[in-house]
């Protein structure tokens, strides 16, 4: 019992620093306590094995440690910044969709409160580009703002406390799948307690986790025969984030027309009911997606090999042809796992197999792998790769490294471990899905 304790407040004391005292540029300061956090997380799992009664204990723990860090400010990412602007723009009246934030600031005789955006805009880390974030995102962005007004730390707390709610919904549904697919329970700790997940929603404010309770939503729903319900969650999930918008052919029904037609009018409804927003959201989203997919890399695997062939060579425009090439490949992978899902397959059921895979193939074939867009994956891998997907999560915060000058020689190094260790246990587990039959695995009614 006290060695029970004693391991807890040490995972706690861990996940408390890095909410409270890790710097973005500061490697160990990030790392040490992060893999420290990574050890009790491994404790908490094989305790979560052995009883049902240690996973209700740990999941406790799990929200007590959230709360804890609901007073933490977000210091591994400035993206909370951006949340703010956008959240204030709509609380004033005006589309965030429209205009960068350099072009507002230009702005004399537009009707907002200039001073307050004056006092946010040095902060920002993109003011040149558009708004990335999804219609629903902004919302949840301008409810924060309604709450805190002008004070940021109030911002952050607020959006946090919202996050704390969404893991609420998370763990239902998660345990609900889980149940229905007859895997065990304790795979809800491998994903509520994983340390990327605390630091990273709960600690940094990103709404992937927005985007995991929606994703389950609407796997739980299709799995009841409510397409309506199945369509209309998901809808939430793409107007977070844009990427769950690759699941959707997965969600149509083999031969099933009256079906697909609800699930589809579901989905619609959803992403119309943003129509304000569409026009200028879809023209200036794509110009930042654009500049996001050729101007930027971070943590890539594929697009750094590439793009270091194309380097060697001068060749004209490297970055556009490095992100063609990898646009094609994906392009042509995602036609090989629909093809094998409809045709071989001639699945009627949602391929939870094939929708990891395809976030997975998303992932490798991005210029930019930012620790947190592994968490949907780290989610879906819960039925499907869960090795894989759960040691990926730990090691991309390897990642972290590019900003500290100290250690800036061994960033490729440490990236390059982080891919060959993640590809090489995603091709064991590919070849014992297959070996057991379980390359299809499907939710079925």
């Amino acid at each position: 019992m006290i060695y029970r304790i004693i391991l807890g407040l040490i995972g706690i004391l861990a996940q408390t620093y890095l909410y409270y005292f890790s710097k973005q540029d500061q490697f160990i300061t990030i790392c040490v306590p992060f893999f420290i956090g990574f050890l009790f997380y491994l404790y908490v799992v094989v305790e979560s094995i052995e009883s049902t009664n240690n996973l209700y204990f740990w999941i406790k723990i799990g929200f007590l440690i959230r709360i804890i860090g609901l007073f933490s400010f977000p210091n591994l990412s400035d993206d909370i910044y951006r949340y703010w602007w956008d959240g204030h723009l709509l609380t004033m009246g005006l589309n965030p969709f429209e205009y960068t934030p350099s072009e507002l600031m230009a702005h004399v005789y537009l009707p907002f409160d200039k001073e307050q955006l004056s006092i946010i805009f040095p902060f920002l880390n993109s003011p040149n580009y558009y708004s990335v974030y999804p219609p629903f995102a902004q919302f949840t962005f301008s409810l924060g703002a309604l709450i805190a007004g002008k004070n940021v730390f109030l911002f952050s707390f607020a959006l946090k406390f919202i996050l704390i709610c969404v893991d609420g919904g998370i763990i239902y549904f998660l345990s609900r799948l889980l149940r229905i697919l007859s895997l065990p329970a304790f795979m809800v700790i491998c994903y509520f307690m994983h340390p990327l997940v605390m630091t990273e929603i709960n600690g940094n404010v990103h709404l992937e986790s927005f985007v995991v309770l929606f994703t389950l939503m609407a796997v739980y729903f299709v799995l009841k025969l409510e397409y309506l319900k199945s369509g209309v969650t998901l809808g939430f999930a793409v107007m977070t984030k844009l990427v769950p918008m690759l699941l959707v052919p997965l969600f149509l029904q083999w031969k099933h027309i009256k079906s697909n037609i609800l699930f589809l009018i579901g989905l619609g409804a959803i992403c119309l009911s943003f129509i304000p927003f569409l026009f200028t959201f879809y023209h200036h989203l794509m110009s930042s997606i654009k500049l996001f997919f050729v101007q930027f890399e971070f943590n890539s695997s594929f697009y750094s090999l590439i793009e270091h062939y194309f380097i060697s060579l001068k060749a004209y425009e490297w970055q556009k042809l490095t992100s063609l090439i990898l646009m094609v490949c994906f392009i042509m992978g995602t036609l090989v796992i629909l093809i094998r899902h409809f045709i071989l397959f001639r699945s009627q059921d949602f391929n939870i197999n094939a929708a990891w895979i395809l976030i997975f193939m998303y992932l490798i074939c991005s210029s930019t792998v930012h620790p947190w867009y592994l968490i949907p994956l780290l989610a879906l891998g819960m039925f499907s790769y869960p090795m894989t997907s759960i040691v990926w999560s730990i090691l991309s915060v390897l990642s972290y490294i590019k900003f500290d000058q100290t250690f800036f020689d061994q960033y490729s190094t440490l990236k390059w471990i982080e891919y060959l260790i993640a590809l090489s246990i995603f091709m064991c587990e590919l070849i014992y899905n297959n070996r057991n039959k379980k390359g299809a695995m499907t939710i079925a009614p």
